[in-house]
């Protein structure tokens, strides 16, 4: 170098060389005669003839091709230099002017109540037409009737340039390029002794963060270290964001002391982003402790992104069920969050997907419910039922088999042995089928199936009766339980709690809802639960008890027919232990 510096040895140089200028863009003649203009419109018929937007929009056209309108363009940039937005809205300004001359709205100004005006919203419908946009929505216009004076030829002249940014990149030899600069050896080199070597080594903080898939919108990191000549502490705080997730500092860190530092950090999501418990989570108080010269810090091991999907199976059979609304849900165990969404399945989308944040270290049910819509108006509702994966496939609700996949859910660590027995009955066709499965420590973590074949697909009513044994011995078994649901959530949860879904299909006449008053009471445990709910056609709601006694599962039910005539018949109470409760539309007579 000290050769390079003194011209005995050449040593070349390349080195970049920026500078701004002004760039022209592009440059726009127009000339309009409106004589020709206006007679072209008249030809078509007399003054309350109605013109709609795509017609005005060809005709406006075809005036640029017989140059009635003529346009000259010159564009001397080259993509974004040639500010295709600023030029193509220089055109359309002539589109603005043929609207604004000759032409008003049909759509009287009138709100919704019949009085006053609305000239705000035909002045919106009015520049979304004139400005070549067709709302294909059928407005139209009338021809304005325009004076000789109005009709004269105009003559428009765009042009615009635009400040741009160059870079060359120029070649020389150190000893040229330096020379008559003013610059010495002393000023370009500098001795760096042991001790200050820290001064030109990097510290870089950097993140792992997935920004989009998140909803990041930016991540600060506090930083310390103390110094080991002085005692002194030395700080710095940093924003990452998407676009610079990473920052490199020299001279901060004084490697004579160590590598030793600590850290904390905070992250913060975007508005209407992820959904999420909190809008921003952090490290904690206190200073975590790191040893070397690079920090990478990953948001995810303060939270836990969720993507849960829904889809169906490949030959689903969407010509019998043309529409499956599928609603996810999530709650927190501590109430903290709660995520619902839905969506649609169908032969042109066959899946459907939500995502979500979740605290790291609470629990939460992940729970998926389907409403099937047949193609002849039958409609297949299923209940709550636990989401163990992070995927669900939908299939048919009536095949000619029934299938049920019972799957372990909640805290297993109480069970020991839970048996699930199920029992189908078709007496029609003479069909009794009974079956059991078994959960042990060992498969607890598998789903396990019990199949029949049906004779009447729409016959998918089975029961079933859970028994668990706890790890401490308890003995405890539910009684009979009925249900639709090909999955089935069981466990020490499920054994104690007893679950009841209410529904209704269409109402009688005169008949405006139904009022429906469920009670649950046991003394020996002083559990009790009462409501009352209120339903419409075709609408459905859930009652749920915590149990202590998981084998005393009966209450009862009373029935309110609310009609028009304010005569409101009543049925029961009566006593059941039934899970799905279909209220008919009318009182029995």
């Amino acid at each position: 170098m000290s050769a390079a510096l003194d011209g005995v040895t050449p040593i070349g140089v390349v080195y970049s060389l920026t500078f701004p200028g002004l760039q022209p863009a592009f440059h726009v003649k127009a000339r309009v005669d409106w004589k020709k203009v206006y007679d072209h419109f008249s030809e078509r018929t007399h003054m309350d003839f109605l013109f709609y937007e795509s017609d005005i929009q060809k005709s406006i056209d075809k005036l640029v091709e017989d140059k009635v309108i003529q346009l000259d363009v010159t564009v001397e940039g080259v993509g974004a230099e040639a500010m295709d937005a600023e030029r193509e809205a220089a055109m359309t300004t002539i589109r603005q002017m043929i609207f604004d001359k000759f032409f008003e709205a049909t759509l009287k100004p009138v709100t919704a109540a019949g009085t006053g005006t609305a000239s705000d919203v035909v002045e919106t419908l009015t520049k979304l037409a004139r400005n070549a946009f067709t709302l294909g929505c059928g407005y139209s216009y009338q021809r304005k009737e325009v004076t000789v004076e109005e009709l004269r030829t105009l003559d428009i002249d765009f042009s615009a340039r635009k400040a741009a940014e160059r870079t060359i990149y120029p070649q020389a030899h150190v000893f040229n390029l330096l020379s008559g600069s003013g610059l010495t050896k002393d000023k370009l080199v500098t001795i760096v002794t042991p001790d200050d070597v820290y001064k030109v080594l990097p510290f870089e903080i950097m993140s792992a963060a997935a920004w989009d898939p998140d909803g990041i919108a930016g991540i600060t990191v506090d930083l310390e270290y103390k110094d080991g000549t002085n005692g002194a502490t030395h700080s710095k705080s940093v924003f990452l964001n998407k676009t610079k997730d990473r920052v490199t500092y020299r001279d901060w860190m004084d490697r004579t002391s160590g590598s030793v530092f600590r850290y904390k950090y905070e992250v913060v999501f975007q508005d209407g982003a992820i959904p999420g418990p909190k809008p921003k989570v952090n490290s904690g108080p206190a200073w975590r402790e790191a040893v070397g010269t690079v920090l990478v810090v990953n948001p995810r091991e303060l939270y836990d992104a969720v993507q849960l999907e829904v889809m169906a199976v490949p030959d689903f059979p969407f010509n019998r069920w043309p529409a499956v609304q599928a609603v996810l849900r999530y709650r927190a165990d501590d109430g903290s969050f709660e995520h619902f969404e839905d969506g649609v399945l169908t032969s042109a989308k066959k899946s459907f997907s939500t995502a979500f944040r979740v605290d790291k270290r609470v629990g939460g049910r992940r729970e998926v419910r389907l409403s099937y819509v047949g193609a002849t108006g039958e409609k297949v509702d299923t209940p709550w039922m636990p989401m163990e994966q992070d995927q669900w496939v939908v299939d048919d609700p009536h095949p000619d088999k029934l299938t049920v996949r019972a799957i372990v859910a909640g805290n297993r660590a109480n069970i020991a042995n839970l048996l699930v027995d199920l029992d189908y009955t078709d007496p029609v066709a003479h069909i009794h089928e009974s079956g059991s499965l078994e959960f042990t420590k060992e498969n607890m973590g598998s789903a396990l199936s019990w199949s029949v074949n049906l004779a009447d697909p729409a016959k998918r009513r089975y029961k079933y009766r859970m028994t668990l044994v706890t790890t401490n011995g308890e003995f405890v078994q539910t009684g009979w339980i009925g249900t639709d649901a090909p999955s089935l959530p069981v466990g020490e949860v499920y054994v104690r709690r007893l679950t009841v879904e209410i529904a209704t299909g269409e109402l009688g006449p005169g008949v405006e809802a139904v009022e429906v008053a469920v009670a649950y009471h046991d003394n020996a445990h002083a559990v009790h639960d009462e409501q009352t709910f209120r339903l419409g056609p075709k609408s459905s709601s859930e009652w749920q008890v915590e149990l202590q006694d998981a084998s005393k599962r009966s209450y009862s039910v009373t029935t309110t027919w609310i009609r028009e005539d304010g005569f409101n018949p009543k049925a029961g109470p009566t006593t059941t232990s039934e899970t799905y409760l279909l209220i008919p539309g009318s009182p029995p007579h």
